[in-house]
């Protein structure tokens, strides 16, 4: 057992919330709610996703969710600066995500509210859940929403959630973050 908490962000950029396929489950769905507790409590810790294939010939996964980065290019460098700074979201293939101007990991300026717009591609039947910092808000079979967010706090966030019919997540957003200004 490790005295290292992977939600210390005195000491961790990021940590994994969705490891492996289906087997862990209910792990994976526990680390996701540990994540967003910590985002809570006004934490910035970014999410991503992996999956262990300890020789080539292990199978690729049926089950895999995947982290997507926002990159100007393809370099190393990019990419671990898209992990320390949230600027990625993890999805089952072959869903993406348009986030319009609130792309993850960029903090946005509000004055008494805040526009969030997404649009999910390729989704499977599901339903769209945004949380913030104080709230979660059930926006049902939405594949495309365009809301104003209200009562938020200075260095707020928001993440999107989409989940299918049995409540496995199929798109994980790392947050955008809000500040009055």
């Amino acid at each position: 057992k490790y005295d290292e908490s992977p939600f210390n962000t005195e000491l961790f950029d990021f940590v994994e919330i969705w490891n492996g396929s289906m087997e862990s489950k209910i792990l994976n769905i526990e680390t996701i709610y540990s994540w967003i507790s910590t985002l809570r409590r006004g934490k910035h810790l970014t999410a991503t996703s992996g999956f262990d294939l300890h020789s080539s010939t292990d199978p690729e996964p049926s089950f895999w969710l995947k982290n997507h980065f926002y990159l100007r290019n393809k370099v190393l460098s990019e990419v671990l600066y898209a992990i320390k700074h949230g600027m990625s979201y993890i999805s089952l293939d072959p869903i993406e995500v348009n986030f319009y101007d609130n792309i993850p990991g960029t903090i946005v300026k509000f004055n008494k509210e805040a526009r969030y717009k997404f649009e999910l591609f390729n989704a499977f039947k599901g339903k769209s859940i945004i949380i913030t910092k104080n709230d979660t808000i059930d926006l049902g079979e939405t594949y495309s929403e365009e809301i104003n967010l209200r009562n938020l706090d200075n260095e707020d966030f928001v993440v999107l959630l989409f989940l299918d019919k049995d409540g496995t997540p199929l798109v994980i957003t790392n947050p955008v973050f809000f500040e009055k200004g």
